[in-house]
């Protein structure tokens, strides 16, 4: 016998929107306004849409949508798509285990550009809007009812070109952008130690520490922890130019904030360009993939090096790093 299931309940009442919650999150301006226009909009009429939230990786992408199921007084559950491609333990362990039962909740699907067309298509089903709000899936002889204005999901990728281009249709896309210098500082601010603090005497090695950051939360996260490392074992509360200093020997951390692999990318290009990425891979020893998706990027975003038909080179302002780092 065929049974029906919501999978949130439907007479659960809607609880109240906290905008504050988005308005304490640092930078991201355009996002927060969006954002915070559908949470005060919503309602059972005009729930809360399906977002597709994009950007480079380590602005804040999964950390901006829990705050979206904050503020929406909503159960938050995130879900790595790579780690479902078969639609019957994506409904099993997802929906099932995971969404139903009488909370309403903000799904994530990040690295939503891995998800299989199997479960794509049950998503298109379900994130189809109809007047009733309500959508409907049939699993192993019972018929399971989505709600709209119960739940919302959140897709997050850094790819969302490879995402199937019907399901990107059903988002309201929300671009994450790189923080600025001043964003940088608050972030840092924020998760070192209250009792320790930066003193530069030098605005290079300010500027320097924030090219370290690369413009990204989770970067500036991550040098905030070392910091407060540092001065605990420096038992010393200010980070100051010596510090810095002490900070990139460790580290590795070159002019412009570049890394070792970038800074050695950097060197191979400069002395042997053209070159392609398959002899990059060789004279570095990493994959190819190692050098087109992760190393080289940033050296692409400082244009530093470009692509041509023949190869990489260093464009001016690469030439000048060259001249002032391997001279």
């Amino acid at each position: 016998m065929s049974m029906l299931f919501h999978l949130i309940n439907p007479v659960t009442p809607s609880t109240e929107v906290n905008i504050e919650v988005l308005k304490g999150v640092i930078g991201q301006e355009e996002a927060k306004e969006k954002l915070g226009f559908f949470a005060k909009s919503h309602c059972d009429k005009d729930p809360f849409p399906t977002l597709l939230m994009t950007g480079s990786h380590g602005l804040g992408k999964s950390f901006l949508a829990e705050k979206v199921a904050m503020s929406l007084n909503r159960r938050f559950v995130e879900i790595n798509s790579n780690a479902y491609q078969n639609p019957s333990k994506f409904i099993e362990n997802v929906l099932l285990k995971r969404v139903l039962g009488n909370e309403e909740v903000t799904l994530l699907l990040d690295e939503a550009h891995s998800l299989s067309e199997g479960i794509t298509n049950i998503l298109l089903t379900l994130l189809n809007v109809s007047g009733d709000l309500e959508n409907s899936f049939t699993y192993k002889g019972s018929r399971f009812i989505y709600n709209m204005s119960k739940v919302n999901v959140v897709f997050s990728t850094t790819d969302a070109y490879k995402m199937f281009s019907p399901l990107i249709n059903r988002c309201e896309e929300i671009y994450l952008y790189p923080y600025s210098d001043d964003e940088i500082a608050q972030i840092l601010k924020l998760y070192m130690d209250p009792e320790m603090c930066l003193q530069f005497s030098d605005d290079n090695k300010r500027d320097e520490l924030s090219m370290a950051c690369r413009g990204r939360a989770r970067n500036t996260y991550r040098m905030a922890t070392r910091i407060n490392r540092y001065c605990r074992m420096s038992k010393s509360n200010i980070f100051d130019d010596d510090s810095w200093d002490g900070m990139k020997d460790i580290f590795g951390i070159k002019p412009l904030g570049l890394d070792q692999q970038e800074f050695n990318l950097l060197r191979v290009v400069s002395e042997n360009g053209p070159v392609s990425a398959k002899t990059l891979a060789l004279k570095l020893m990493v994959n190819q993939k190692n050098i087109e998706e992760e190393i080289e990027t940033r050296l692409k975003e400082l244009d530093l090096i470009t692509n041509t038909t023949r190869g990489r080179i260093l464009t001016e302002k690469g030439m000048e790093y060259a001249n002032e780092c391997f001279v």
